[in-house]
């Protein structure tokens, strides 16, 4: 058995390698399929990377459009609060409650503040902004004006005043 084996080992030794033409025309297909691979895996590792980015960037912003939201939630409940308080002091005159009217305004104020900084990199809704402080400021002068009223008076106000809180509906659609 050792003899087969050497006598094999003798013709594999022996072989002529192979030809110069074989081993060349071998060699361009193989490195033109190893660059192939290579700008193949670069390409894909680049496009992954641009996608993960995109979607980061996505996520983002819908943090950021939540951000929004919430401030505008929160800013609403803030002057509603305000409105509240100050119609039932108003109306019921007990000075317990008295409207926090400063730390409303203030705690508005940075609401307000907060949403500036928040929308800055949208023309938009900067302007949309610009249209909701004045009525933010009026409803505040409002609660204002009945607050220095039923303390001048100790009196109700005008029960239309105090009316000025509540939304109407000019021309309402009809049902067909």
């Amino acid at each position: 058995m050792q003899e087969a084996s050497l006598k094999l080992e003798k013709e594999i030794n022996s072989s002529k390698p192979f030809p110069a033409e074989i081993d060349a025309s071998l060699r361009r297909p193989a490195i033109g399929a190893l660059v192939v691979a290579v700008l193949l895996t670069i390409f894909l590792g680049l496009s992954s990377w641009r996608t993960i980015r995109l979607a980061a960037d996505e996520a983002d912003l819908v943090v950021h459009t939540y951000a929004v939201m919430d401030t505008l939630e929160v800013t609403s409940r803030h002057l509603t609060e305000a409105e509240g308080g100050t119609l039932a002091f108003a109306l019921a005159a007990p000075e317990a409650l008295l409207p926090r009217s400063e730390i409303w305004k203030s705690t508005i104020a940075l609401d307000e503040e907060t949403l500036r900084h928040l929308t800055a990199d949208n023309p938009n809704q900067q302007r949309r902004l610009d249209v909701l402080e004045p009525q933010v400021r009026a409803a505040l002068e409002l609660a204002e004006s009945l607050v220095a009223k039923r303390r001048l008076r100790r009196l109700s106000p005008a029960r239309q005043e105090s009316c000025r809180y509540s939304v109407s509906i000019e021309n309402p659609p009809r049902r067909q």
